[in-house]
């Protein structure tokens, strides 16, 4: 949901550059950006561009040593090892980007979180709302955080200001914008705890069903030089069955195999999310339910067949589990012994809870505390639908027999679960479209406030 991303500011903020304590390499200390943000062909203030352009670049670079740790930095198709205006020359790598330079990336980057964050700040000052206490003393304690940060590891705190949100950063400047951010928190949670009317969700539902709903299909692809046999698989796959038999006849020796062992060619349950936006369209057309459709894309032929689509009309689960882990540490090997091991030991404590003379939910919160590898939210989780746990405890928990107070031994990715069957929510599709009539409030702030300004990079 875009109105998480003054929650993505806030975390990032008090995120580092690696490197940003070395005294050869100031960052966006140095910067001089070849190209200008302008709000009705007058220049945005300098300082506020550098602040979202840091956090723009920081954002980046964390994405990569999220994934890849210390070699994070080499994959970010960029360098700025010597010199932050590097970027000005580079090329961009990422998508829709290849005719730009990364200065110009990062530069849409930063405009687009000026946008969201301006609009909303305006819209609060228009409704009444103005920075109080709660918002100084938050801007305080994220100020405390990065000099913290500083002492510990030597770093003069102008320079890191400077290195991390533009030369002319200082801790007035940081607490201003900050404090802006966090009005702009406050009021969209106030949007968020507003709870629309049944006929607005129902309306929205109406609206917005492609967002929705779920669809189970069909998938082949072809490379883009092989038009005559997509063709042909095409014109043959008139049933499942043929779409089944014709993608083992049509893959690669190394794919057979795994086509005729498995159903491969079948996903289901998917969102518009997990659809490529080429796809969507043709997908979610409810004339082509059951037809097999060639679509042309970037670097292939893929064939669809759209096998059902689905009102998600099943209630969301709630659920507490206590989470056993088969490995020592993240870092040890996951074997069938250690799972058989891990399996063993929550049958034996799922036996124990069982024969308790109280058996209740408040018991089970005790087992947790007492046994769980993961306290996170006490083993709760909540308004869970179908694709948000794996695949035997979903089984599991939307089968329709299942009751209030079940418990039950799951394997989960890394071990296994004791699960919890707390209750019930509501109707997936309402909940949905009630989240959805929220979000749409806060869109169509961002988006008037984009259509009664003119913005330009030059």
């Amino acid at each position: 949901m875009l109105h998480k991303i003054v929650y993505l500011i806030v975390v990032s903020l008090i995120f580092s550059l690696t490197g940003c304590s070395q005294t050869k390499n100031t960052y966006l200390g140095d910067l001089e950006l070849s190209q200008i943000l302008y709000i009705n062909d007058q220049p945005i203030d300098g300082t506020v561009v550098g602040f979202y352009y840091g956090y723009s670049l920081t954002k980046h670079i964390n994405q990569y040593y999220s994934y890849f740790g210390s070699v994070g930095f080499s994959m970010t198709g960029f360098s700025i090892d010597h010199d932050i205006n590097a970027l000005q020359e580079q090329t961009c790598t990422a998508e829709g980007y290849v005719d730009k330079t990364w200065e110009y990336y990062f530069l849409e980057k930063a405009l687009e979180q000026y946008q969201e964050i301006q609009a909303i700040y305006e819209s609060a000052l228009s409704k009444g709302y103005s920075i109080g206490e709660t918002e100084k003393l938050l801007a305080s304690q994220a100020y405390t955080i990065i000099t913290d940060y500083c002492e510990e590891n030597q770093i003069d705190i102008k320079s890191y200001l400077r290195s991390m949100y533009g030369k002319n950063m200082t801790k007035e400047l940081f607490m201003d914008n900050y404090e802006k951010i966090m009005l702009a928190q406050r009021y969209i949670e106030d949007l968020m705890n507003v709870q629309p009317t049944n006929e607005e969700v129902e309306n929205y539902y109406e609206m917005y069903k492609d967002e929705i709903d779920t669809v189970d299909i069909r998938y082949f692809t072809f490379s883009k030089n092989k038009k005559e046999e997509a063709a042909s698989f095409i014109e043959a796959a008139i049933s499942e069955q043929d779409f089944q038999q014709l993608a083992i006849e049509y893959s690669e020796e190394s794919l057979k195999e795994i086509y005729m062992t498995t159903d491969a060619t079948l996903r289901t349950n998917l969102k518009s999310q997990d659809i490529p936006e080429y796809l969507k369209a043709v997908i979610f057309d409810e004339s082509n339910l059951g037809r097999t459709i060639l679509i042309e894309g970037d670097s292939s032929l893929d064939i669809v067949m759209v096998v059902s689509r689905e009102k998600p009309i099943y209630k969301s689960a709630n659920i507490s589990t206590l989470y056993l882990d088969a490995r020592e540490s993240k870092e040890d090997e996951l074997t069938e012994e250690k799972m058989f091991v891990c399996q063993e030991y929550a049958n034996t404590l799922l036996e124990q809870f069982k024969i308790r003379t109280d058996a209740s939910l408040e018991s089970f919160y005790e087992y947790i505390s007492i046994y769980s590898d993961d306290l996170t939210n006490n083993g709760n989780y909540s308004d869970l639908i179908r694709g948000d746990v794996p695949s035997e405890i979903e089984s599991w928990l939307f089968d329709e027999e299942r009751i209030v107070g079940d418990v039950e031994v799951l394997a989960s990715n890394y071990g296994y679960c004791l699960v919890y069957f707390r209750s019930y929510g509501q109707q997936v599709y309402y909940q949905q479209a009630r989240e959805l009539v929220k979000e749409k409030s806060y869109l169509k702030i961002v988006e008037d406030y984009k259509l009664n300004n003119r913005f330009d990079i030059k």
